[in-house]
């Protein structure tokens, strides 16, 4: 089972940037979701983006 886990931008730089340079991040970059690391499952991952990370509207 793939988990995820969220870290912060210095996080991210210090440890993470190297191998997923690619990770997404909200909308200001101060989180990162690190996706095939952590103790998250897809759904607490869904859970906490919809809580905490800005719904880009359509369009946009």
């Amino acid at each position: 089972m793939l988990r995820y886990q969220f870290v912060t931008a210095e996080e991210f730089h210090v440890k993470w940037a190297a191998h997923h340079p690619h990770a997404p991040c909200n909308h200001d970059k101060t989180e990162y979701l690190i996706c095939g690391e952590g103790t998250m499952t897809e759904q607490e991952m869904n859970a906490h983006k919809e809580v905490h990370w800005i719904q880009e509207e359509e369009g946009e």
